[in-house]
């Protein structure tokens, strides 16, 4: 079953909900676990039948440049393995230095969320030579890694539908 994923009709939210390619690089890799590979808009999340609303809203973003670009992982492989054909992708632009974007057809379960804000709209977290991250970006339950990304397991939240907000707040280097 494909995955439907829908932008939130609020001011706070205008993009689209058809995602291309995001390509994001290796080079990020240092801060935001692989997961963000090249896809399209992924194998749901969701059973027959399931009718959960996820809105995950990311706040703090300094501008309103480019878009925000989601990821709703199901698995710590999805999440920071590149194996990411079963994860759901979704942008939205910001607007009052917040932009939000609905995951639908979620069936409750364990997930985690990696989001960016690519103010150039180039689909890629663009980095330093370092490979520190020039755009911000964030994670569910607000986590941050040490020298890196941080863990699939330090991210998860249950959804327990049929409809949650969660909010990501957006970090910068």
């Amino acid at each position: 079953m494909k995955g439907a994923a829908t932008l939130v009709g609020t001011s706070a939210a205008v993009g689209s909900a058809s995602l291309g390619r995001p390509r994001w690089r290796r080079r990020c890799a240092l801060l935001l676990a692989a997961g963000l590979a090249t896809t399209s808009l992924g194998v749901s999340a969701s059973s027959p039948g399931a009718d959960g609303r996820l809105e995950v809203v990311m706040t703090g973003l300094e501008s309103t440049d480019g878009k925000v670009i989601f990821q709703l992982a199901r698995s710590k492989e999805d999440f920071e393995e590149q194996d990411d054909k079963r994860s759901i992708y979704g942008e939205a632009r910001a607007s009052e230095g917040r932009a939000v974007y609905v995951f639908e057809n979620l069936a409750p379960g364990e997930f985690a969320v990696k989001a960016f804000h690519d103010e150039n709209d180039n689909d890629e977290l663009d980095t330093n030579f370092l490979g520190i991250p020039k755009e911000a970006f964030g994670f569910s339950n607000n986590k941050m890694g040490r020298f890196g990304p941080p863990g699939y397991d330090d991210c998860t939240f249950q959804f327990k539908g049929p409809h949650e907000k969660i909010e990501v707040e957006a970090r910068r280097f």
